[in-house]
């Protein structure tokens, strides 16, 4: 009985922390600038990391273009050694 009450009240707290998470709107979105982008790649670049841009499409002039919204630094590979 007691693993029961103690399984739905754990259940509970996870269920309810997972549906206090919102969504992400297209208005709460900010692009980066042209000057954002490059100055997050010379820090990437700066601290031996790889700058990986994300993208994400908006309209402009009635076409749909990428435009940057965030700027990750990810590991760079190893590099191979050739003998």
């Amino acid at each position: 009985m007691k693993k029961l009450t103690l399984i739905t009240i754990m259940l509970s707290a996870v269920l309810t922390g997972c549906a206090s998470n919102d969504i992400l709107m297209k208005e709460d979105l900010s692009y980066m600038s042209r000057n954002e982008v490059v100055n997050a790649i010379n820090d990437c670049e700066g601290s031996g990391t790889r700058a990986n841009v994300v993208y994400t499409r908006a309209y402009w002039r009635g076409k749909m273009v990428p435009v940057p919204v965030d700027v990750q630094c990810t590991p760079m590979p190893a590099k191979r050694r050739v003998e």
